[in-house]
């Protein structure tokens, strides 16, 4: 799938993943990271933070227009939505 444009009012996602996931270290150390990219930030932002197992399912299984989609799923992956995350972490 070709990268989608992290929006400019996103962009702090992308900053605070550059700075947070060489901290957690392991699978996270060394990863193919694309902080320029939505569908790639919202990804491991989906995977650290605090959420409950039926939260983090459903923001991974989100097209990048915010519309249920197939997430990761095999067939035809679409990446989460990062507004959306965006918009859980003003509300914590």
């Amino acid at each position: 799938m070709p990268p989608s444009a992290l929006p400019a009012a996103l962009a702090h996602l992308g900053e605070l993943l550059r700075e947070v996931l060489p901290k957690l270290g392991g699978a996270y150390a060394h990863v193919d990271s694309h902080y320029d990219d939505a569908g790639w930030v919202g990804k491991p932002l989906a995977e650290i933070l605090p959420l409950t197992c039926a939260e983090r399912l459903e923001l991974l299984l989100l097209d990048d227009h915010g519309a249920p989609g197939t997430g990761g799923g095999m067939v035809r992956p679409q990446p989460p939505d990062c507004g959306r995350i965006a918009r859980y972490l003003r509300r914590t």
